[in-house]
C-alpha cells in the first residue's frame, strides 16, 4: 500500500505543514506501509525530512502530476496554495483523499476534511468525513513519550520560538526591546532558516541569550519541559507545548492561525493573546511575561493543559485514512 502526502513550506511560507506532515509520514511507516512526500518549497534540502523519502517538486502544476502515476495510491495533501484543478485530479487519480484545512479555504473534492485544531466538539459537524477536535491534534512522535512537568517557584529559562521563517523579523525585536527587562532569565531562542547565531549575538550583545539553530523534534520537546515558559508563534508549536504542559504566550503572526487561536481560548488553554500587528505588541508581551512568572499563573496553566491532548491524533488521522 501506498500513501503520498503532499505539502508545502519553507523560507516564504514557514515550517508547520512540513512539520504535521512528517508526523503522519511516521506514523504510516510505523504501520508497514510505503509513504513518500512530495513538498514544493523554495529549499534545495529540507532538514526535518533528512531521514525521510521526500521529493522537492511544483506538485502544484498538472504537467507535474499527469508525468507521475498515483493509481491506487491513498493522499493526503495539505496546502494553503493547491487549486481545486489541481485536488480534483489527485482526487480522480487515487483511491481515497484527505485533505488538510485550517480555515475552510475550499469546498474540497469528494474525501476526508481534516482540521487539527482544537474545535470544541458541539460546534463539529456530524460527518465521520469531517475530522477536528482534541482528538485529531497531529504531534511529533517525540512529543507523544514525555517526562513530567516540574514547576518551579521561579522563573529560570524561557523558551523562544516564532517559527522557523519568522517572516516579520520579531525574533530580533524580542532580543533588543524584551529581553533587556528580565536580566535574571535565561533565554532559549530557537531559530529556523532566518539569521545564524553570531549575527544576532553579535548585533545585540544580550549575555543571558542562547540561540539554537534548526532543533530537531527530540530537541524541541526537550527545550519545552526545561524551560519554566515559551514564547511563541500560535503555529503547530502551540499543540507540541500544550502536549509538554509548557505554559506559553502566544503570538498572532498569521491569519490561518486563527483556529488554533480560537480553539485555545474555548478550552480555557489560554487567556491572552498578543497580536504582532498591533503597535503595541511589545508593551503587551512584556506584561503577560510579567503575569507568567509568578508561580500561581504557571500552576494554573499546567493544570488547564493537562490530558487535554493525549498524543494518538496521528493513529486515528491514518485509520480513518485507510477504513
Amino acid at each position: 500500500m501506498n500513501i503520498i502526502i503532499f505539502t508545502e513550506g519553507g523560507n516564504d511560507n514557514g515550517f508547520g505543514h512540513i512539520s504535521r506532515c512528517s508526523a503522519l509520514y511516521d506514523e504510516i511507516v510505523l504501520r508497514g506501509l510505503n509513504a513518500k512526500l512530495i513538498v514544493n518549497t523554495d529549499l534545495e534540502r529540507i532538514e526535518m525530512l533528512s531521514n525521510k523519502e521526500y521529493e522537492i517538486a511544483d506538485w502544484l502544476s498538472l504537467s507535474y502530476l499527469e508525468r507521475n502515476s498515483f493509481d491506487q495510491t491513498y493522499c493526503i495533501i495539505d496546502s494553503y496554495i493547491a487549486d481545486i484543478e489541481v485536488l480534483e485530479y489527485i482526487k480522480l487519480k487515487s483511491v481515497n483523499c484527505m485533505y488538510i484545512d485550517d480555515y475552510s479555504r475550499l469546498n474540497y473534492p469528494k474525501g476526508i476534511t481534516l482540521t487539527p485544531a482544537l474545535i470544541k466538539e458541539s460546534s463539529v459537524k456530524n460527518n465521520e468525513n469531517e475530522l477536528s477536535g482534541p482528538d485529531y491534534i497531529i504531534l511529533r512522535k517525540e512529543f507523544t513519550n514525555k517526562r513530567e512537568r516540574i514547576i518551579n517557584e521561579d522563573v529560570k529559562k524561557v523558551l523562544v520560538t516564532l517559527g522557523g521563517s519568522d517572516a516579520k523579523g520579531l525574533t530580533e525585536e524580542i532580543i533588543k526591546k524584551v529581553i533587556p527587562h528580565f536580566p535574571l532569565f535565561s533565554f532559549d531562542i530557537v531559530l529556523g532558516n532566518g539569521k545564524s547565531s553570531p549575527e544576532l549575538i553579535d548585533e545585540n550583545r544580550i549575555e543571558n541569550v542562547n540561540i539554537i539553530n534548526n532543533a530537531s523534534a527530540y530537541e524541541m520537546k526537550e527545550l519545552m519541559i526545561d524551560s519554566d515558559f515559551s514564547i511563541t508563534a500560535a503555529g503547530q508549536t502551540v499543540y507540541e507545548l500544550t502536549a509538554t504542559n509548557t505554559p506559553f504566550i502566544p503570538i498572532k503572526t498569521a491569519e490561518n492561525q486563527q483556529n488554533n487561536i480560537n480553539g485555545l481560548f474555548d478550552f480555557n488553554v489560554i487567556n491572552c493573546l498578543i497580536d504582532s500587528d498591533d503597535p503595541f505588541w511589545i508593551e503587551n508581551l512584556l506584561f503577560e511575561i510579567n503575569r507568567l512568572k509568578t508561580y500561581d499563573s504557571r500552576l494554573e496553566f499546567y493544570h488547564r493543559s493537562k490530558g487535554l491532548i493525549d498524543g494518538r491524533g496521528c493513529k486515528r488521522i491514518v485509520d480513518r485514512l485507510l477504513k
